[in-house]
């Protein structure tokens, strides 16, 4: 299986990936920290390349303010009630 694994600059799982038999590829704007296939660029440039699997890690800091901006309109839903 063709795996892209985005925003990964570590290479952990792309290498868990390979190891498995799968033929993986990691992306990140920085480079790898481990010798491997890794495109430094953005994801969307490659995204449609024929992968048959895509494990996405988005930075923390984006997944607070997604989930925080979340419960900020669930509580104004609530006074709505």
């Amino acid at each position: 299986m063709r795996v892209l694994v985005a925003c990964e600059y570590s290479g952990k799982t792309r290498d868990s990936f390979i190891r498995n038999g799968h033929d993986a590829i990691s992306c990140d704007f920085l480079p790898t920290e481990r010798t491997g296939k890794h495109y430094q660029g953005d994801v969307r440039d490659i995204i449609n390349d024929g992968f048959d699997l895509m494990v996405a890690h988005p930075s923390c800091q984006h997944l607070v303010v997604v989930v925080q901006n979340i419960f900020i309109e669930s509580k104004k839903n609530k006074k709505k009630r």
